[in-house]
């Protein structure tokens, strides 16, 4: 199944994945995603473990942002990355990792957000 972001309303999701919303031609113009992420490491693991959390951005397949790693004394990260949507663009946000921390399960949770407009 499809994860699917809706236009002005929150998506919670835990673990790394893809989450996809196609531009109605209702929603053409000035867009924006927003994204919380939370990290939280079992406290029974090496806390010298380093996450290589990375969240990417893609419009139409060509990447408009990419985050910045989250550092091991980083707890969260968010940010707003604004955009001109056509309509039918594919926006893709996929959270992914190449460090087994971030694949335990609930280690990753985020809120993310597809707005019309720089909100």
């Amino acid at each position: 199944m499809a994860n699917t972001l809706f236009t002005n309303q929150p998506f919670v999701f835990c673990g790394l994945g893809t989450l996809t919303h196609t531009v109605a031609s209702t929603e053409a113009g000035p867009c924006c995603v927003k994204v919380f992420v939370t990290e939280t490491q079992p406290s029974n693991l090496d806390t010298t473990a380093a996450s290589a959390l990375s969240i990417t951005v893609t419009q139409n397949g060509s990447t408009i942002y990419t985050s910045p790693t989250i550092t091991p004394t980083q707890l969260a990260q968010q940010f707003k990355t604004g955009f001109l949507a056509a309509s039918g663009d594919v926006i893709n946000v996929t959270l992914s990792s190449a460090s087994a921390i971030d694949n335990l399960l609930n280690t990753v949770k985020s809120t993310v957000y597809f707005d019309q407009g720089n909100n």
